[in-house]
């Protein structure tokens, strides 16, 4: 499930020049486009490890605003981490019980908040390697099936990963969930 999240109490997100808005993504392992939620962003901003910071939250304690925040978009209490890439000031949030479930989720919400302000032929180039994220990209809104951008085979292809099992809304059936694996708050 894709939230569209706004900040609205105070944030250290906002006070380090990230806008209030972002996407949030809830991890499900029955869609596949989760496997190649590191391939996408490194495909954008190079070496993740370099250019990005990642910090898992799975107690809310580090950002709490941005937990309000997705109780206010209607998402459901879970673990989170926060990703953020200072060199276009965007950041993203993934919500999953495990380390693992979040950290795919973070990346691909990372990766679609970049892709907001790319042009869609670039996005349509990449739609070739990466079909599930593309799909993901449309039912998001932020690119669109019209015209020639959006090869034919991604626009048949816009049924995605639905009907390959429930939904993050379907309470996700991650082992431990509610529970970190002792994996804290690794960046």
């Amino acid at each position: 499930t894709v939230l569209g999240l706004t900040l609205t109490q105070a944030s250290r997100l906002i006070d380090q020049g990230y806008p209030a808005d972002a996407p949030g993504i809830s991890y499900d392992k029955a869609q596949t486009v989760f496997q190649e939620a590191a391939s996408v962003l490194s495909e954008f901003i190079g070496d993740i490890k370099e250019e990005c910071e990642i910090v898992h939250d799975p107690d809310w304690a580090e950002f709490p605003e941005v937990a309000e925040a997705i109780k206010e978009a209607g998402g459901e209490e879970n673990c989170i981490a926060v990703g953020m890439y200072p060199k276009s000031a965007k950041w993203a949030v993934g919500m999953a019980s495990g380390w693992k479930g979040r950290e795919a989720a973070v990346k691909l919400a990372l990766s679609m908040s970049i892709a907001q302000d790319m042009d869609a032929g670039t996005l349509a180039g990449m739609a070739r390697n990466y079909p599930d994220f593309m799909v993901m990209l449309m039912e998001a809104g932020i690119l669109t099936t019209t015209g020639s951008l959006v090869p034919a085979a991604l626009r048949s292809h816009a049924g995605g990963n639905k009907g390959k099992g429930k939904g993050a809304e379907g309470k996700g059936k991650e082992k431990g969930k509610g529970k970190d694996k002792g994996k804290g708050k690794d960046k």
